[in-house]
């Protein structure tokens, strides 16, 4: 549960791939290792690993990326309070991603975190 945009790869087939598994746990096995900013909540260590938390943290990863030519900070704006990103900040930070495909895959990771 370590998400960042060095650890996703777009293949020629413009396929997704993710690379780094350092921190990866089984489903509903404690989650031991996180990126706390991309967290839906504050305190997600120790608690059982879910499939929505790597689709939120992904979600918030790609906003992150979209935001990045608004300055450094502009991602931490949009989505971050008290030290994670919570549900009402993704959502209206995810405003922010104008591409269609971009809009349309940030749509299914969002549908799989069970915000939307």
């Amino acid at each position: 549960m370590f998400l960042q945009a060095d650890n996703f790869f777009v293949g020629s087939d413009g396929n997704w791939w993710l690379g780094d598994f350092g921190s990866a746990v089984k489903t509903y096995e404690p989650i031991t290792s996180t990126t706390e900013l991309f967290n839906p909540q504050k305190f997600l260590l120790g608690t059982p690993a879910l499939p929505k938390y790597d689709w939120y943290m992904l979600a918030a990863a790609l906003i992150k990326e979209v935001l990045k030519h608004k300055g450094e900070d502009a991602w931490k704006d949009a989505s971050i309070e008290d030290g994670c990103t919570p549900q009402h900040k993704l959502l209206a930070a995810s405003g922010h991603v104008k591409h269609p495909q971009l809009q349309l895959a940030l749509q299914k990771m969002l549908r799989r975190t069970e915000c939307v």
